[in-house]
């Protein structure tokens, strides 16, 4: 923590504490997606630490042992991530084969959202406007945690699309006839926006 406001909360008891309340208020301006406390001290010789991690409602805990602060950080670091990696790694047998559909999309979203999708062996489907629909495998589960991390909010089932025109205004006088409409792609299971 750098500056005397957040020195002032980096206590051990609000380090180890349950409450990350004052650690959130810190934390705040840098627009995190987690919070990950750790209080570490020498003993013996021996770097200890115990961390606690807050990412949404989830909270998880732990302590780790190091040689030195730079073993000692790879080791809490090590830990956290295998507490995430549920949460985000695909498991055998629970992927699924659905349609994805994301709203609000542009040149550098489609970028983004693609090297997002990557673990899910993502296809463009259709492209209509701004909106995008991708045949995925993966988790709905997983599919939210990913996501999440990009902040798209997932559309609720029962919310409205917006409406589409049915056809293509008719061609200028002389000018090529346009292509006929691509049928509309099959309905999306999760929806997404910008």
């Amino acid at each position: 923590m750098a500056d005397l406001d957040e020195q002032i909360v980096g206590t051990a008891k609000n380090l180890e504490g349950s409450d990350a309340s004052p650690l959130h208020a810190a934390s705040e301006r840098y627009g995190a997606d987690a919070l990950l406390a750790v209080h570490a001290h020498q003993d013996g010789g021996q770097w200890q630490a115990k961390w606690r991690l807050w990412l949404g409602n989830q909270k998880e805990q732990g302590t780790a042992q190091g040689a030195d602060t730079a073993a000692l950080a790879d080791a809490v670091l090590l830990a956290v991530s295998e507490r995430l990696a549920p949460r985000f790694a695909a498991k055998p047998g629970v992927a699924t084969e659905q349609l994805l559909e994301v709203q609000g999309m542009n040149l550098e979203r489609y970028a983004v959202l693609g090297h997002l999708l990557e673990p899910f062996g993502a296809r463009p489907q259709s492209v209509d406007g701004d909106r995008i629909v991708y045949q995925v495998s993966g988790s709905a589960e997983q599919l939210r945690a990913q996501l999440g991390l990009a902040k798209l909010q997932e559309i609720p089932a029962g919310e409205a699309l917006p409406a589409v025109p049915a056809s293509a205004p008719a061609p200028a006088p002389g000018a090529p006839a346009a292509a006929p409409v691509a049928p509309a792609p099959a309905k999306a299971q999760l929806r997404f926006r910008w």
